[in-house]
């Protein structure tokens, strides 16, 4: 009679398996972690592009403003007016406001009025690329003269008016907004001063200076 034994098979542990659910588990959280902060970046590059166009399209309400107060030789400086309401820039309509605006200037939805310069080319189109929330828009606040008063007039006839003008911004979105803001002063020369180089003869010759 033949006897044969048998050795009964060894508990298994698992280790290998649970090693490698170990191991994809680590893996899985390096690759979310990845992910995170690639659309992290994704973003901040977004709303520093946003920030950028914003800023850039209140400069160029700003510039727009300055140009219009020594526009017509100066006469556009002088023509001020109770601003209220948004109205589109017009070189032949009052835009300098002798209201002063109000304090809140960072914030434009608390103006009470502005004047909006659409520049060229500039889209407003929602869904569009490269468009704009809203177009610049910006308000002149007539400070009279730069040393206080209506106006400054210095010994040699020289006139001076000191303006404020702020100007806001959109990006693609109306919460990307960008606020500038600059001191403006237009002088006016009333004497009769040296030719010049066409030889024409100057008078009342009105120069700005930003501050």
């Amino acid at each position: 009679m033949i006897l044969i034994t048998t050795t009964p098979p060894r508990r298994q542990r698992g280790m290998a398996l649970m090693a490698a659910m170990l191991i994809l588990l680590v893996i899985t959280i390096l690759g979310m972690a990845m992910f995170r902060s690639y659309g992290m970046q994704q973003r901040i590059g977004g709303n520093t592009r946003d920030k950028s166009r914003a800023f850039h399209a209140a400069m160029s309400g700003q510039s727009y403003a300055e140009w219009f107060l020594i526009g017509n030789n100066g006469a556009n400086a002088g023509m001020t007016a109770t601003c209220s309401g948004v109205a589109a820039a017009s070189t032949t309509t009052p835009m300098v406001c002798s209201n002063i605006i109000p304090t809140t200037v960072s914030q434009p939805d608390t103006w009470g009025a502005a004047f909006t310069y659409t520049p060229t080319g500039m889209s407003t189109t929602a869904g569009s690329a490269g468009s704009y929330a809203k177009v610049p828009q910006f308000y002149i606040s007539n400070l009279g003269s730069a040393t206080g008063g209506s106006a400054y007039k210095s010994p040699i006839g020289q006139t001076q008016a000191l303006f404020q003008i702020d100007a806001a911004g959109w990006g693609s979105t109306p919460q990307a907004v960008a606020v500038v803001e600059s001191s403006y002063v237009v002088s006016a020369i009333s004497t009769t001063i040296p030719p010049s180089s066409s030889g024409q003869v100057q008078q009342n010759v009105f120069l700005g200076s930003q501050q």
